[in-house]
């Protein structure tokens, strides 16, 4: 429905209009009733002299230069147009207010102080006034089909958001798998894939542990094994199997708990890799124990 009337304020308009012609004064005005009801005074100045009757085209033109602005589809003045747009959305506004609260009035006597409360965490979670208001009109102002809607939408909201987060858990899974499998690569000088059996694995131990752990005995089993005949079996399924990793990870955990232990285990590497050429176990080139020697001395067990 069309608002019938807008605000006319009548000190700015003597004010403004103080040194208007009485022709012009009254061209103004019927040009402002116009915009009211139109919405906008067309650029076809014969048509708006229908409307404008007694005066002349150069009447018109000045009272529109000096009191409209000019737009691609026709002539405007700025300020009705804003007094419009506030009394629309004053009426809106009321309009929304005074249906939300016949709502909670209406809901009010139809449910039970637990339930009402509860559609009240719901309203302040998952809906502003706006977005309540359409869905009482879309109900048809019922306030029992509203309350229905509402739990409705907190369910399919739930939906989304654990749906949401477990996509970020899968993502974040996913990169700690690829990682953990980079870090294999990188220390023990391999080109493993994170085939479905290596993803399940390390999906088992990732619900238990972080990936910080698996590097950890990856790092101590890389520095135990490289350069032996037990440097086969560094990979993902020997490293980690349940029962292998956690006995893998209470070493890790001793030696981060007891110095000494960790000194005598690296005493022992160092011993096994000065060991004679010539022992079958000793399969390890001198680059080879260069290179896990500094790794010992500069990182030893992070």
């Amino acid at each position: 429905m069309k608002d019938p009337a807008f605000l006319f304020y009548s000190n700015d308009f003597y004010s403004g209009t103080r040194t208007m012609l009485p022709e012009e004064r009254a061209c103004y005005i019927d040009l402002l009733i116009y915009q009211h009801q139109n919405g906008m005074i067309p650029l076809d100045l014969k048509r708006v002299l229908l409307f404008c009757s007694g005066v002349d085209k150069a009447t018109l033109e000045a009272t529109l230069e000096a009191k409209f602005e000019r737009r691609d589809k026709g002539w405007v003045n700025v300020k009705l147009e804003k007094v419009i747009q506030e009394r629309k959305n004053y009426k809106n506004t009321q309009s929304l207010n005074g249906t939300i609260g016949a709502f909670w009035k209406k809901i009010k006597a139809l449910k039970t102080k637990k339930e009402l409360q509860q559609l009240r965490q719901i309203f302040e979670k998952y809906f502003d006034k706006s977005t309540l208001y359409d869905l009482i009109l879309k109900e048809e102002k019922d306030p029992s089909r509203v309350a229905l809607a509402m739990l409705q939408h907190k369910e399919n909201e739930i939906e989304i958001e654990n749906g949401i987060e477990t996509k970020d858990e899968n993502e974040k899974e996913n990169e700690a798998i690829h990682q953990v499998v980079d870090f294999l690569n990188q220390t023990v000088n391999r080109k493993f894939q994170t085939s479905s059996t290596t993803k399940q694995l390390l999906r088992a131990r990732l619900n238990d542990y972080t990936a910080a752990h698996l590097k950890k005995v990856i790092e101590l089993k890389a520095m135990e094994w490289m350069g032996t005949t037990n440097q086969r079996y560094l990979r993902p399924q020997t490293l980690f199997k349940k029962s292998n990793f956690e006995k893998y990870l209470e070493e890790v955990e001793l030696y981060e708990a007891q110095p000494q232990a960790k000194q005598q285990f690296l005493d022992a590497l160092k011993h096994k890799f000065n060991h004679d050429q010539n022992d079958p176990q000793h399969i390890v080139s001198s680059e080879q124990a260069e290179r896990v020697m500094r790794a010992l001395s500069q990182e030893g067990l992070r």
